[in-house]
């Protein structure tokens, strides 16, 4: 009998990818995780790093998968957290490229063209998932996590104000073409640039995406601008802890009303789009250089999700930074080297705060969702 599976997708550009120094995890973040895997994959085709674990394919989960060698991406404490209140083993797969826009490189409304940062990711998750298939799992696609903001808040973005529908696009390609589920919950983080990188249009970007999580089915927005980032753009090794702590969060509150559930042979079809957060404007062919492309079909059954973080001061967490370059390099792991079983990762972030029940005379629609917050802390 093949084994369940759940199985998660993390998508973005360089939060996602993760710029966390691996020397200053905790020790439980250290060592391969004994029922969560990792498979990884740098779409702009950069090969192994010398202290992490070997792209596409299938190892336990251990540090070294982050933009550059010896770092660390929200995978960690995303998968930790995850599998900690999960009864099934945790699988989760990560693709990312930098500096990688919506509107420029993702494009999910061009679903005929192959060399879209869209379709690169597509591939990516379905070879990692044959991968699982081959080896005896029954995968069961539970949820996706996209890392996105910087790059389309720049003056480079021709039309910010499409930036819920391109988000709604990729949302449905992922479900439909990879998931073969028009309910996966989806969690969209932003943090919006700071200090000397010009965003003029962040806080479009920002509401765009809070929008369409209002008016789709099982999408949370989460907002990490109160998250510390070493440069303005990169968070640091806490923060990238405390984003996927959110993100696990965001997820789990979800699957109360989303179960995951196992692939079928073929996509699920529905026949309405996804609700767009903001209407597509209108052009004239003056102002238009290119025709717009034909939009992709994209579902719409999906519950209402927000994420609200409270403001922290990041000098709080556990971990201490410092601006050492001399990184000291974390442990090589083996496949088959044995988790130390007496250090659990205590996450970095409050669990959210339970979402009050439904009366039992009332009976919600198949669409309404709780709003899930977190705990308020001092």
């Amino acid at each position: 009998m093949a084994t369940p599976i759940d199985l998660y997708l993390l998508l973005g550009e360089s939060n996602a990818a993760g710029y966390g120094r691996s020397e200053l995890l905790p020790e439980a973040l250290g060592q391969p995780h004994p029922s969560a895997t990792l498979w990884w994959a740098d779409l702009e085709g950069q090969t192994a790093r010398p202290h992490g674990p070997t792209p596409r394919t299938w190892q336990p989960l251990t540090p070294g998968a982050g933009a550059l060698d010896a770092t660390f991406g929200p995978e960690l404490s995303l998968a930790h957290t995850l599998a900690a209140r999960s009864e099934n083993p945790v699988a989760l797969i990560k693709a990312t490229r930098h500096d990688a826009s919506l509107f420029a490189h993702w494009r999910p409304e061009l679903r005929a063209v192959t060399t879209t940062l869209a379709a690169h990711a597509l591939d990516a998750a379905n070879r990692a998932t044959r991968q699982l298939q081959q080896q005896g799992a029954e995968p069961r696609p539970a949820g996706v996590i996209f890392f996105q903001g910087p790059a389309d808040t720049r003056d480079a973005n021709p039309e910010p104000a499409l930036h819920a529908k391109r988000l709604g696009d990729l949302l449905g390609r992922l479900r439909l073409d990879w998931a073969r589920n028009p309910e996966l919950p989806a969690a969209v983080l932003h943090r919006s640039p700071r200090d000397h990188h010009p965003a003029p249009h962040a806080q479009h970007v920002k509401q765009a995406a809070a929008e369409l999580a209002q008016q789709a089915n099982a999408v949370a927005w989460i907002d990490l601008d109160d998250l510390h980032a070493t440069d303005g753009l990169r968070l640091d090794a806490p923060s990238t802890l405390a984003a996927g702590d959110r993100a696990a969060y965001a997820l789990l509150g979800l699957q109360a009303h989303f179960n995951p559930k196992p692939l079928n042979a073929e996509p699920q079809q529905t026949p309405d789009a996804i609700q767009e957060a903001a209407p597509e404007p209108q052009h004239d062919e003056a102002s238009s250089p290119n025709e717009a492309p034909e939009a992709s079909p994209t579902p719409a059954s999906i519950a209402e999700a927000t994420v609200d973080t409270p403001e922290k001061d990041s000098n709080s967490q556990e971990i201490e930074i410092n601006n050492d370059d001399d990184h000291a390099h974390p442990p090589t792991a083996s496949a088959s080297a044995t988790p130390d079983t007496q250090h659990t990762y205590e996450p970095t972030e409050a669990p959210p705060a339970a979402a009050a029940p439904t009366p039992a005379a009332a009976t919600p629609p198949a669409d309404a969702m709780s709003e899930i917050t977190h705990a308020n802390r001092a």
